[in-house]
């Protein structure tokens, strides 16, 4: 089969597992034998002001990567220039140009950022390709990926022009944040010896800078202009692909009655190569883990930090330990610091999952945005540990209560302390989910989710075809 990929290529930190849902993918395809190609925004360096085609190979995939896009997206600080999102003449042509070399049966979107949407358009209208999307976020629907608005609260509003434009507030104007990160990308083997001071300028210039927007709504129907546009390319594209069925109710909330969304957990490789522990016994202090919890407020940062205050105050402090690995926000670091309940370990890397995961007792997947699905929570899984999640998007899909751990329904601190408390008196249940996990695994191969996208490629495939010979 001959493949081309859509994605947010190259740029470091910011799309973290959306990248690596794509890269294995590919890798695997052309593993099998298949012609795999991929059109991404990518990386942005000094001084070359000129848009260009950067067309190379890693294995054997064929990347055609566009160097210093026209459009700046800055992850979830969103966008200054929401139009961009919508039509950007350079990037549509190469596009053109890419489509008219590759000739692909079928096209696989990851991701739109840093890329207008109007390529969908150019797919379907100009070259009548077979169009498939993974709904890796809600980028199309908010331009800050994830319907978590300032306020902390989930967005569920059609009339969006005047939130997303204070959603919006710290966009940067100009590519300094992704120069940068490209720079730093670049050199990331001298990271490890660089000064603290240049690793703490570095940081400060990929935060919020030159912050534009306005209380007054001043250029807000731009952004109302780039959802109403999304909803309908959305509807333009073949199959949507949900990671979790949550994630499908909110598109098709977006979307209205009779948009078909298909639902497909996803996966990565290196999952397969972690090994499910039998905990013989659970002894106290309690060990926990969560990876990333620390990272934002959506991830749950205000929520952990909550949770183990009321623990200690109500007199749990040494009867549990919360291990922390990954990113940690610099407004939660002092807090973090001063509970001894938490262990903060660091950055870790996900060949080291394996290992670290090793001697843990239970998992926190603490985010209280609509997580689109989460990592996190089958890594855990697969090391065969219980799992302590929100309610909340698609940690559902795997927390499951009584057979993989327990869920915390309204996504408080009060309810996952409570949950927490319960397993300190009663280690004998983590025990009993461990071995539930153990005995009937709901993690899939990677092989078999390969299978299922083979599968929902042939499906549009021919769906396409079919109409075709109506015409």
């Amino acid at each position: 089969m001959n493949i081309l990929h859509i994605g947010w290529g190259f740029v470091p930190w910011r799309a973290g597992g959306l990248i690596s849902y794509a890269h294995d993918l590919m890798d695997y395809q052309a593993e099998q034998g298949w012609q795999v190609s991929y059109f991404c925004a990518g990386r942005h360096y000094p001084l070359a002001r000129r848009t260009f085609m950067k067309h190379w190979h890693r294995k054997d995939v064929e990347i055609f990567e566009i160097v210093n896009s026209p459009i700046v997206h800055a992850g979830d600080r969103g966008t200054f220039e929401p139009q961009y999102d919508l039509q950007e003449p350079v990037s549509e042509q190469l596009f053109i140009e890419v489509l008219q070399k590759v000739c692909p049966d079928i096209i696989h979107i990851h991701e739109l950022a840093g890329l207008p949407s109007s390529l969908i358009e150019i797919a379907k209208e100009q070259f009548g390709l077979p169009v498939l999307m993974t709904l890796a976020d809600y980028f199309l629907l908010c331009p800050t990926l994830k319907l978590f608005d300032i306020f902390g609260q989930n967005c569920r509003y059609h009339e969006v022009a005047n939130r997303c434009i204070k959603c919006c507030f710290g966009a940067p104007k100009s590519k300094t944040g992704l120069v940068l990160q490209t720079l730093f990308y670049r050199v990331k083997p001298l990271a490890k010896k660089a000064p603290r001071s240049w690793l703490a300028f570095i940081g400060s210039r990929l935060q919020p800078s030159n912050a534009v927007g306005s209380e007054t709504g001043v250029g807000s129907e731009l952004y109302g202009q780039r959802r109403e546009l999304n909803l309908v390319r959305l509807r333009k594209v073949d199959l949507l692909v949900a990671r979790s069925h949550r994630v499908a109710e909110i598109y098709q909330f977006f979307l209205g009655e009779g948009t078909s969304v298909e639902v497909l957990n996803p996966t990565l490789r290196h999952i397969d190569n972690i090994k499910p522990h039998r905990q013989k016994g659970v002894g106290l202090p309690l060990r926990l883990v969560t990876l990333n919890g620390f990272s934002s407020v959506a991830k749950g940062a205000e929520l952990l930090l909550e949770t183990v205050e009321i623990l200690e105050r109500n007199g749990a402090a040494g009867r549990f330990k919360l291990f922390a690995y990954g990113a940690l926000d610099s407004k939660f670091r002092s807090r973090v610091m001063k509970l001894d309940s938490i262990d903060y370990r660091g950055p870790y890397r996900t060949k080291d999952l394996d290992s670290l995961l090793e001697g843990m007792n239970v998992g926190i997947v603490p985010s209280v945005w609509e997580e689109v699905f989460g990592y996190v929570g089958p890594e855990m899984l697969a090391k065969g540990l219980p799992i302590i999640g929100n309610r909340t998007g698609g940690i559902s899909e795997y927390t499951q209560e009584d057979r993989t751990g327990w869920l915390n329904n309204n996504c408080s601190s009060e309810e996952l302390a409570s949950i927490i408390n319960k397993l300190i008196e009663k280690p004998d249940l983590v025990i009993a989910m461990n071995d539930n996990i153990i005995r009937e695994s709901p993690i899939k191969s990677y092989n078999h989710h390969f299978s299922r996208i083979e599968a929902l490629y042939l499906e549009t495939i021919n769906k396409v075809n079919s109409r075709i010979k109506k015409l």
